[in-house]
């Protein structure tokens, strides 16, 4: 399936969607006629037939300052919010990498050992996503552990300011 057609479908049964834009040479000319935080309409079109659909290219700026296209049919309203949306899907996509390389394998034809060895694959996946969650919340902790400002100077602070 095209990503014309791909975008088309998405469209017709009213799905949002977003997407890196295919860098062909016109979203290159639009990525160089048009600075970060621009929204641009697009119509990508078929040469073997007439078909043709619109949507949004986001052109946003990178971390490392480079731009950026994604294809969206969200609204011209939700620039900010397209980065936030697409950087959601890093998780995702780490999430199957990570799979891939937890699961086991065997070279058994019997469904019971097949289905544990996938149960087990899924128990050790989630037990790791488990332990960074418990890593990075108790790392959290421990940097407000320590204040930066102790109670008894916020406190005679917020005294002097008073009077």
């Amino acid at each position: 399936m095209s990503i014309l057609k791909f975008i088309a479908k998405l469209q017709e049964l009213g799905l949002k969607f977003i997407m890196p834009a295919i860098k062909n040479p016109k979203v290159k000319r639009l990525m160089e006629q048009f600075d970060a935080s621009t929204i641009v309409r697009y119509c990508m079109e078929s040469s073997s037939d007439d078909r043709k659909v619109y949507f949004n290219l986001f052109i946003v700026e990178a971390e490392d300052g480079q731009k950026i296209v994604f294809a969206s049919n969200y609204p011209y309203y939700y620039v900010s919010v397209i980065v936030e949306k697409y950087k959601k899907r890093w998780g995702i996509e780490t999430s199957y990498r990570v799979k891939s390389k937890l699961r086991l394998k065997t070279c058994s034809r019997e469904y019971v050992v097949r289905f544990f060895m996938f149960i087990l694959s899924v128990l050790l996946y989630n037990a790791w996503v488990l332990l960074n969650l418990l890593y990075g919340f108790f790392n959290f902790l421990l940097v407000f552990a320590n204040p930066v400002i102790e109670a008894q100077a916020f406190l005679a602070l917020i005294l002097v300011n008073e009077f």
